[in-house]
């Protein structure tokens, strides 16, 4: 046995771990010292209570041998580099290693058959088998080699394996055995793992501690082979400082107030004076008397504070159950973004003092203003105080970004993160790094806004994911307006199974906690110990009654009836389904109205263009506008897509929307009479809130919606959305209407309405089968349970490759949409090639093509980005990628992180372009107009 103290051999010391620039390299056995130096760092600084509880529990010796571990199997996560495959790569380093009598006869020609992965996983593998045996022993090994195998992220497959049983030669003779056992056994005394494998092998980790010790390695070898971190010179053997690792500190929060109304006057300033809504009081209450970590369901109406309801709750949850920071997930980008600040502004109102590090999670992220803000603002920091100071009286944190989360795949390691729903959903990818993602998601309070968002493909994601959540004790908030009681249960029960096994029970797939019946709306539902309903007391705060009309869908209708209800003014919203029939609407109307702005909003905007127009919506229609003094505009009326039903707060005194399911129907309401205003503020006609339908054809029996609101939801929606608006009648009282609307829309026994029959049958079947569709090719991708007594992760889909983190793929999988090509788009005018005019850059900038554009003008570009229809890619999609690779920059490919891989649109001086069978146009009124050509229009 090695003494601790004890130097390495000579042949062991000859072994490279790293190379760098000219003659610099780095023994393995510094690299592994590093890796394990780090480990212990990341267990005692960076790694939230709650995950350490969670590999703890797999172990004997709780805490203390789950430092020791974690170390141990960082400290010989690269064992695989020990063999002449691997020793090979580097042909300048092999003489000493030849005078020594290592065998080295591998061809260099062959090293990529055996990744050091692969070697180390069976090196381990093979080691532990000496240690210990028996069948339980068996699972453990395979446990605990499963984390150093996949520390680049995937584990070997089995034309792998079978190449390595093949090969012997690659894992080397008698020399390297010695070298390999020197370093695990030494490695194993040095870390205090000698001790303590006994124990070890003798119960398997579960699958959790398994994806958490694989993810804390992962990064402690990541920081030890940082060359700044850790240089490639002698150096005197000292334990690594935390200072140098600079890494955000996981939040650690400190009681909050138990009051409701005093935490949220503290967070919140703006609602200081203010008693809490019913939901809030509720989220609170419900953290503060869970008896372990719980599922929470806020279900209220649109503007009633669910946001601060749910970082309140957040806030409680963190400081009782040891979380390390919240992740809040939104539907889209642009809520993200609008999100964004919202978190921001909350952290910087949490006791400090410190920093504590955000990050914006969607690929557009470093468009958003506010984010990069903290970085121009010189709050993006990369170093932290060794140990915080006490904290004085008043004292705040302040939002940052760290410098290393800014890198590939560490974004959601940061303790707060905001982006879209997708980078939850990633969790249930089968991907490789998916260890990453799932230490990030255990370490944090996860909160779901919008749930309801999720379609039927969508969701079989989330209740994967969930259901890992709630093995790994997660604390989850899901919020939404609108969700449907059977969607509401069948995500309680996906967290309950995983919970179930959190506490050493394995449920059937056929059990399934007991379901509640939730009575009133606003609702709080949790599941902690049991499923139960948090009293909410039942008083809204914005009671309306809103009247709904069906009109015809006729553009004059439209015009005729606005002219009646604006004559002394308003602010009216024109939602449709479809970017086509906004735009045709908004001509109409812009023609009809010369007196009137008229406003168009959608997705089909440059992305500068579109952020530009939400923040003035926003400003204009937002809550502190005023009609009487002239902050609220006296008429205007603003025609929109589903972006007005999610990602704006505006309010407006009429609204006319196309037919769509009663849920979004219902989340357009809540844009009518949002907000408390004075009785001049309100037109006359328009002081009480009306909804207008239009979008289909009344007078058919069932009514026929229009063609493009039937491709985007589906005949099987729209029909029970327009037969449970009927059957509830005209006045829609909200919020108590909510959830009776909706549970009778989605109720899948409701019977056709007569006369109805016919086409219901064939809708519902379409609905039915597309739903189990979407579900098959979600299970294609989708992890597996963590349910396998053996607990390994690799039977339930990590490490596979693949990565959500390269390009659009990840996005493509979890969502199921069809395929639409992003471009960067570009005037030519006179020959030379120009931003368009909302890029921020001046008019008389020429754009080199050549070569990548300076960083400022690359950030421009990337905002003048656009997403083409997905219709216009059905007929010849590949035409129309090489139509649009012949207009793209070659320059603009290489080093530039902006642009890489984009398409490039190039308008003419006028904004047209004719590309494959499309005829573009873009103004930045109108948008993007797409149309096919006339000879090819068989789409």
């Amino acid at each position: 046995m090695y003494a601790p103290g004890e130097p390495w051999s000579a042949n062991t010391a000859a072994i490279w771990g790293k190379t760098g620039d000219g003659d610099t390299w780095l023994p393995l056995w510094r690299h592994l010292e590093d890796s394990a130096a780090v480990a212990g760092l990341l267990w005692d600084r960076w790694l939230p209570g709650s995950v350490k509880a969670l590999i703890a529990d797999s172990l004997s010796g709780g805490c203390s041998d789950g430092r020791v571990l974690v170390s141990w199997l960082a400290g010989i996560h690269d064992i695989g580099k020990a063999t002449p495959a691997f020793q090979i790569k580097a042909p300048q380093m092999l003489d000493p290693l030849h005078r020594l009598g290592f065998d080295l006869d591998v061809p260099r020609s062959e090293s990529s058959k055996a990744p050091h992965g692969a070697l180390g996983y069976v090196i381990l593998r093979e080691w532990l088998a000496t240690q210990r045996s028996g069948p339980a022993s068996i699972r453990a090994r395979i446990a605990l080699s499963v984390v150093v195998g996949a520390h680049h992220g995937v584990l070997p497959d089995t034309h792998t394996m079978k190449a390595l049983q093949d090969r012997p030669d690659y894992l080397g003779g008698p020399l390297w055995r010695e070298a390999q056992n020197e370093i695990l056994q030494r490695m194993a005394v040095r870390t205090g793992a000698a001790e303590r494998l006994a124990d070890w092998l003798a119960t398997p980790l579960s699958a959790t501690a398994q994806a958490a010790l694989a993810a804390t390695v992962v990064v402690a070898d990541w920081l030890a082979s940082d060359e700044t971190r850790f240089p490639y010179l002698d150096r005197i053997t000292e334990g690594a400082r935390w200072g140098d690792l600079r890494l955000p500190t996981p939040w650690r929060p400190g009681p909050p107030p138990r009051d409701a109304a005093e935490l949220l006057a503290q967070r919140f300033p703006a609602l200081a004076g203010f008693s809490p809504t019913p939901i809030q009081h509720a989220a609170v209450e419900a953290a503060w008397t869970a008896v372990r970590p719980p599922l929470i369901v806020l279900e209220a109406e649109m503007g009633s504070g669910k946001t601060e309801a749910g970082l309140a709750a957040a806030e409680v949850l963190a400081h009782r159950f040891g979380q390390g920071g919240v992740f809040v997930a939104l539907p889209t980008m642009a809520t993200s973004d609008a999100m964004f600040g919202r978190v921001r502004d909350w952290i910087d109102q949490l006791p400090g003092p410190g920093s504590l590090s955000m990050f914006l999670a969607h690929g557009k992220a470093g468009l958003n203003d506010a984010y990069r803000g903290l970085v121009d603002d010189q709050r993006c920091v990369g170093i932290y105080d060794e140990e915080p100071g006490p904290r004085e009286e008043g004292e705040r944190a302040v939002a940052t970004v760290n410098s290393w989360t800014r890198g590939r795949r560490k974004g959601v390691l940061a303790p707060f993160v905001v982006g879209t729903i997708d980078q939850v959903l990633f969790g249930a990818l089968r991907s490789k790094h998916l260890a990453l993602r799932h230490v990030a998601l255990a370490g944090k309070v996860v909160v779901i806004d919008e749930v309801h968002a999720a379609d039927t493909y969508m969701r079989e994601y989330l209740t994967s994911i969930l259901t890992w959540m709630g093995a790994y004790g997660t604390p989850v908030i899901l919020m939404s307006a609108t969700l449907p009681s059977g969607q509401r249960e069948q995500l309680v029960a996906a967290y309950a199974a995983g919970a179930a096994r959190t506490h050493g029970q394995l449920p059937r797939p056929s059990e399934a906690p007991e379901t509640l019946e939730p009575h009133g709306y606003p609702r709080t539902m949790m599941l902690d110990s049991a499923v139960r309903e948090v009293p909410t007391e039942q008083v809204a705060g914005r009671p309306r009654a809103v009247h709904l009309e069906e009109h015809p869908d006729e553009l004059d209708h439209l015009v005729t009836l606005l002219r009646a209800e604006l004559i002394d003014g308003g602010c009216v919203a024109i939602v449709r389904s479809t970017v086509t029939r906004a735009q045709e609407a908004w001509v109409a109307l812009r023609g009809a109205f010369s007196d009137t702005e008229v406003v168009l909003v959608h997705s089909r905007f440059l992305a500068v263009d579109r952020a530009r127009r939400e923040s003035e919506l926003r400003d204009r229609l937002g809550r502190s506008g005023r009609r009487s003094e002239g902050t609220r505009p006296n008429r205007l009326i603003v025609v929109g897509t589903q972006v007005l039903e999610q990602s704006l707060d505006i309010d407006v005194d009429l609204m006319v929307s196309d037919v769509a399911p009663v849920d979004l129907v219902l989340q357009r309401m809540g844009r009518l009479h949002r907000h408390q205003r004075e009785l001049e503020d309100r037109p006359p006609r328009l002081r009480e809130p009306r909804l207008i339908l239009v979008g289909a054809d009344w007078a058919t029996t069932p009514p026929e919606a229009d063609r493009g609101s039937r491709r985007v939801y589906g005949d099987a929606l729209l029909l029970r959305s327009v037969a449970s608006l009927r059957a509830h009648g005209s006045l829609i009282q909200l919020p108590e209407d909510i959830p009776r609307l909706v549970d009778h829309a989605y109720d899948p026994d409701l019977p056709a309405p007569v006369g109805w029959e016919e086409r219901w049958a064939r809708a519902e079947a379409q609905f039915l089968s597309r739903a189990e569709e979407a579900r098959s090719r979600a299970n294609d991708f989708r992890l597996e349970a963590p349910f396998t007594h053996e607990g390994l992760l690799a039977r339930s889909g990590f490490f596979r490759k693949g990565d959500p983190d390269d390009g659009n793929g990840g996005r493509n999988q979890v969502r199921d949409s069809d395929d639409s090509l992003e471009v960067v788009v570009v005037r030519r005018v006179d020959g030379a090639i120009r931003a368009m005019p909302g890029a921020a850059l001046a008019s008389d900038t020429v754009l080199a093509t050549d070569q990548p554009p300076e960083p400022r003008i690359a950030r421009a570009l990337a905002g003048c980005t656009i997403r083409l229809p997905a219709w216009s890619t059905v007929r010849d999609p590949d035409a129309l990628i090489r139509a649009l690779e012949s207009t793209s920059f070659v320059g603009w490919q290489q080093d530039c992180p902006w642009l890489a891989g984009q398409l490039t649109l190039v308008l003419d001086e006028h904004g047209h372009a004719q590309v494959a069978d499309l005829d573009l146009a873009y103004d930045d009124e109108r948008g993007l107009v797409v149309r096919m050509r006339p000879a090819s229009r068989q789409w």
